[in-house]
């Protein structure tokens, strides 16, 4: 309630909110407030009925990925593609990071020539985050591929510049599993001194930070812990594409080599440094660009680009018929994946 939100918050010093209207119903706050813009950043089973009350009313909306957990919902939101698309930004920023941006102009000033097969990795230092909160729950997220894969394969895309057809996919789950109690928290856990994932572990002796406080290895944990795909797109090409969420620290990797017919570009998040080797007697390049910022410097131009939307600038870098394709990808992925099967992307 508005009154206990107060009461925890406006002792801070930092933030006044007793002026700030507040709302039990998105509806009557959209219809009262009538807003310049919307950030959707609820849990991830409600974007697209969030999403779906502000592009009805067209508003210009910030909508947090995966943008729907559902077909039904993607075909949903797809009716808005045609009036919104240009007015929704989706928050998948790996494309239109400094990084992405130069990988993009180096494949469009034919430099590689033409591309002819992607190797991508995301090998997530953070990943062990998704198992100690509310993020394991198969049903608020959709499994890893929609969580995590989405924002690769939308920068997959985007470089490509081709429609996607197919994929093929399997999961594994080796490590983050266990018969711990649901709900377990690790304060509450007799192996919190001990266990190689807990809070005591991971700061103390492996010098790293905790990303939650529910036990990875409980019951209710439904998340594979590693994954892989193989796309074919309408051009012939076909991408693979691994996800993996035990690594630490220093064995993160996240990035691609793309295989072109006169140069390879290897490219890597963690590390800030992109190297393009030519195939004939060209010098080889080396790009170097800060690492560490939040998506890696990604963030910052996504909301700067909505910004200029809602004052009628610009129109989105990161629209939302991106977003429906890079979700539609991820969904035919996990159901590759329990099924076996390879799956046709419509």
């Amino acid at each position: 309630t508005k009154d206990k939100y107060l009461e925890k918050h406006t002792d801070t010093g930092n933030i006044n909110l007793k002026n700030v209207n507040f709302y039990l119903d998105a509806d009557e706050m959209l219809d009262a407030e009538k807003p310049d813009g919307v950030f959707v950043g609820t849990r991830c089973v409600d974007h697209t009925k969030m999403a779906l009350k502000v592009l009805k009313r067209k508003i210009p909306l910030y909508l947090e990925k995966p943008v729907s957990l559902t077909e039904n919902e993607l075909d949903e939101l797809s009716h808005y593609v045609n009036e919104m698309d240009d007015k929704t930004v989706v928050s998948m920023p790996l494309r239109v990071s400094p990084i992405g941006i130069k990988v993009k102009e180096i494949i469009d000033s034919g430099a590689i020539g033409k591309i002819q097969n992607i190797e991508a990795v995301c090998n997530s230092i953070g990943g062990s985050g998704y198992f100690h909160t509310w993020y394991r729950l198969m049903d608020q997220t959709g499994g890893l591929f929609l969580q995590l894969a989405v924002h690769d394969i939308d920068y997959i895309n985007y470089f490509i510049g081709v429609k996607p057809v197919l994929v093929t996919a399997m999961t594994s789950k080796t490590y983050y599993k266990g018969n711990k109690p649901a709900n377990l928290m690790c304060k509450d856990c007799e192996e919190n001194m001990t266990c190689p994932e807990s809070p005591h572990i991971i700061t103390n002796i492996k010098k790293d930070y905790i990303r939650g406080d529910y036990c990875c290895f409980s019951t209710d944990n439904g998340l594979e812990d590693a994954g892989a795909a193989l796309i074919k797109y309408e051009n012939g090409l076909f991408v693979n594409y691994t996800q993996n969420f035990i690594v630490k620290k220093h064995g993160g990797k996240r990035g691609a080599i793309i295989i072109g017919s006169e140069g390879t570009i290897d490219f890597n998040w963690y590390t800030g440094k992109i190297n393009v080797y030519y195939h004939d007697n060209r010098e080889d390049e080396e790009y170097k660009f800060g690492n560490g910022e939040i998506f890696f410097g990604g963030d910052d131009i996504t909301l700067y680009n909505f910004i200029d939307i809602m004052k009628g600038k610009a129109k989105s870098k990161i629209p939302l018929s991106a977003g429906i394709l890079a979700a539609k990808v991820s969904l035919m992925a996990r159901i590759s994946s329990e099924t076996e099967k390879f799956i046709t992307i419509s």
